[in-house]
């Protein structure tokens, strides 16, 4: 069964085709299959009341650019509802997609819950690193080594992924791009600096994928 999908638009950027844009928590029709929701205040108990409701639902999955800004880059501050969703959801068949341009500022709870952290190039800092190495359960400079290789495959969109129930670290290029033109969600907001490239036809696990022991440091299979 297809799940109902929910995309938290913080800053705003984003579009989704077809799906037009609520405001408001007073707008939202979760009877949709798919909601494009962009707050209003930026506000910690607005994202309280946004996941109440979403807690409510079944077979749900959130999406979230920015996780940092549900608790105002202060994890201590993270909402009880926000918790509670990230903590229960999955009792109810729901899930979070979750993603952080700065990890050391989201919510806690995120950290702890992940059953799968995908770090990518181009790198974040070493105390944003640190983070996701604890999340992965490896040295940091296991994770800086797992990174580099990705690197080799690819300059922008390679990938190291960790998977909490196999306790292995992987490491591919870019998704190809038969696989990335499946995306549903469009930038709406150009970047500045910001640069397309189309590597992604070169890499992607099935084609180049080396296996972290976690016995043997940074040893690839």
């Amino acid at each position: 069964m297809r799940c109902q999908r929910l995309l938290v638009d913080t800053k705003p950027e984003f579009e989704i085709p077809g799906v037009e844009p609520t405001r408001s928590l007073g707008e939202l029709d979760w009877r949709a299959p798919m909601i494009h929701y962009q707050d209003q205040t930026n506000d910690l108990d607005e994202y309280n009341e946004l996941f109440e409701q979403a807690l409510r639902r079944r077979n749900l999955l959130v999406c979230v650019h920015e996780l940092a800004d549900l608790c105002d880059d202060q994890p201590n501050r993270t909402p009880k509802w926000v918790r509670a969703y990230i903590r229960k959801g999955n009792i109810r068949g729901n899930g979070l997609l979750g993603a952080s341009q700065r990890p050391v500022g989201m919510p806690r709870v995120a950290r702890t819950e992940a059953q799968h952290i995908v770090c990518f190039n181009p790198r974040v800092d070493e105390e944003d690193r640190k983070i996701m190495a604890r999340m992965a359960e490896r040295p940091l400079e296991q994770l800086d080594e797992a990174l580099d290789r990705a690197h080799q495959l690819g300059e922008r969109h390679s990938f190291v992924i960790f998977t909490k129930a196999e306790r292995n670290l992987r490491v591919s290029g870019p998704l190809p791009d038969f696989v990335r033109e499946r995306i549903i969600v469009r930038r709406a907001v150009d970047l500045p600096g910001r640069k397309e490239v189309s590597d992604g036809a070169q890499g992607g696990e099935e084609q180049q994928e080396q296996t972290v022991d976690p016995d043997r440091r940074g040893a690839p299979a």
